[in-house]
């Protein structure tokens, strides 16, 4: 059913269908977020994903991205920029929160 969003993933509940979007901790128990992510992708589940994280890495940034992501929202941001990350993603666009470890001191 349209407008469905997968907060989390465990591999039973990768079921098809069409979800807006699926919204995922990389850190996660059992499956990681990127696994999810690779999975929904292996299924042609076509859910626009976002991912919520602590990691400040470009490469974990990268690793997100390759698995199919629209999303990357920084836990310490999530209050300003999970609701424009999920907007930007159903709209197909691209969101990315600042990488406060990357910034200059205050």
């Amino acid at each position: 059913m349209p407008g469905r969003v997968l907060l989390h993933g465990r591999r039973s509940e990768l079921q098809a269908g069409d979800y807006s979007s699926a919204n995922h901790d990389i850190s996660m128990t059992g499956m990681n977020g990127i696994e999810v992510a690779k999975e929904l992708k292996r299924r042609a589940i076509k859910a626009k994903i976002v991912f919520l994280t602590v990691h400040e890495e470009p490469s974990m940034l990268a690793a997100c991205f390759a698995a199919g992501a629209l999303g990357y929202v920084v836990k310490i941001s999530m209050e300003s920029d999970l609701i424009p990350a999920m907007k930007e993603a159903l709209a197909g666009r691209v969101f990315v929160s600042r990488f406060r470890s990357l910034q200059g001191p205050p």
